[in-house]
C-alpha cells in the first residue's frame, strides 16, 4: 500500500533509480519506511537495493520479510527474498520461497535462472537444467542464464555443450569476463591451455582486478610449463588479495612443480593457515611431509583431507602411497586410524 502523502517520495526513489544514484535511492527507501512503515513498494525497493551487495543479505533479510508480509503475493520480492537466503546458504528456505515465486509469475526469466542458480548449489544439476532452459526459453539473449547453464553443464560432464554456452554467452556480450572466464575453465578441462590461457587474459584485460581469473590462469601456465609467469599471476592476485588461500596454494604448487620444495611448503602452509580445510593444500603438504620422512604427521594431513571430501579418490590413495615408504605402519593400522 502506497499512502498519497508518500507518492513523491517514492517518485524520488524512481528518478534516483533511473539515474543509477542506487545510494541516494536506498537512502530514500529506508526513509519512507520510517515514515510509512506499511508502503510495500519502499520495503521492497530497500531490500532488493541492498541485495545488489551479497555481502549485505543478512541485513536484507528482514527488511525482505516485512515487504514478504505486506505483500505475500509480489513474485518480485519473493525472488529478492530467495536470493538473500541464498546469500546466507539457507538453500532450503531459499528454494521454497523461489518456488513460490515462480509458480506466481512463470514468464519471469529471471525468476527462473535464480531458481536454476539455487537448485545448483543444492546439487540437483538436472533441475537446474530444466530451470536455464525455461528461462532462455522466455529470453533467448539471457547472458547470464547462458554462462549458468554451461556450468551446470560441465558438472554433469558435458563440456562440448557447455562450451557451446558459454560461446553464445560471448556471441551476445563479448565484454563479458565471466564468459570468458567460463569459457576458459572448459577449454582447460578439454585439455587446450593454450586456448584456455587466451580466455583467461581476455576475461583479465576486462576485469584485472579478479583474483580467481588470476589463479585460473595459473592453472593453464603449469600446464605449458610456463612457471615463472605462474609465479607473477600467483603474486599480482597475492597483491590484491594477500589472504587469498588459493593463490597461495597455487603459488605452491608452482613451486612444487619446479622443486623448490621449501618454498611450495611454505605456500602450503601459508593457505592452511588462512583456510584450514583447504583440501589441495592439506594434501600437498602432506606429500612433501612424506617426502621429508615425517610420515605421521603426513599421514595426519591425509586424514583431515579425507574427513572433509571422504568421496574424493586421492584421500584413499595418497595414503596408500605413504604406507609404501613408511618403515612401521601396516595397511591394516592404516585403514583403521
Amino acid at each position: 500500500m502506497v499512502t498519497p502523502i508518500s507518492l513523491p517520495v517514492i517518485d524520488t526513489v524512481f528518478e534516483l533509480l533511473r539515474q543509477g544514484q542506487f545510494t541516494q535511492a536506498e537512502y530514500c527507501a529506508r526513509q519512507l519506511t520510517q515514515y510509512d512503515p506499511q508502503n510495500t513498494l519502499a520495503w521492497k525497493i530497500l531490500g532488493t537495493l541492498m541485495m545488489r551487495d551479497s555481502d549485505r543479505a543478512s541485513a536484507a533479510l528482514p527488511i525482505l520479510e516485512r515487504a514478504r508480509q505486506l505483500a505475500p503475493k509480489d513474485a518480485e520480492t519473493l525472488n529478492s527474498l530467495a536470493r538473500a537466503y541464498q546469500a546466507i546458504e539457507r538453500l532450503d528456505d531459499a528454494i521454497a520461497v523461489c518456488t513460490q515465486a515462480v509458480a506466481l509469475q512463470p514468464n519471469s526469466a529471471e525468476i527462473w535462472n535464480n531458481q536454476g542458480v539455487i537448485q545448483h548449489k543444492l546439487k540437483q544439476r538436472d533441475a537446474a537444467l530444466v530451470s536455464y532452459d525455461r528461462a532462455l526459453a522466455l529470453k533467448p539473449d539471457y547472458v547470464k542464464a547462458l554462462d549458468n547453464r554451461g556450468n551446470v553443464l560441465r558438472e554433469l560432464d558435458r563440456p562440448e555443450d557447455a562450451l557451446r554456452c558459454h560461446e553464445q554467452a560471448l556471441a551476445l556480450n563479448p565484454n563479458n569476463a565471466d564468459s570468458h572466464n567460463n569459457r576458459g575453465i572448459i577449454l582447460q578441462t578439454l585439455k587446450r591451455p593454450q586456448d584456455a590461457l587466451a580466455a583467461f587474459t581476455r576475461a583479465l584485460a576486462i576485469r584485472p582486478d579478479d583474483v580467481q581469473i588470476f589463479i585460473n590462469q595459473v592453472n593453464s601456465l603449469i600446464d605449458l610449463a610456463r612457471f615463472e609467469e605462474a609465479i607473477i599471476c600467483c603474486n599480482t592476485a597475492l597483491a590484491i588479495n594477500p589472504d587469498f588461500a588459493d593463490a597461495h596454494y597455487n603459488r605452491g604448487c608452482v613451486m612444487r612443480s619446479m622443486k623448490r620444495w621449501n618454498e611450495a611448503q611454505t605456500c602450503f602452509e601459508k593457505a592452511l593457515a588462512i583456510n584450514p580445510n583447504h583440501v589441495g593444500a592439506l594434501n600437498n603438504h602432506s606429500l612433501l611431509l612424506m617426502e621429508k620422512g615425517r610420515f605421521d604427521d603426513a599421514l595426519a594431513g591425509f586424514a583431515r583431507a579425507s574427513a572433509i571430501q571422504p568421496d574424493v579418490i586421492t584421500t584413499y590413495s595418497n595414503p596408500l602411497f605413504t604406507l609404501n615408504y613408511h618403515p612401521d605402519k601396516s595397511a591394516a593400522e592404516i585403514f583403521t586410524s
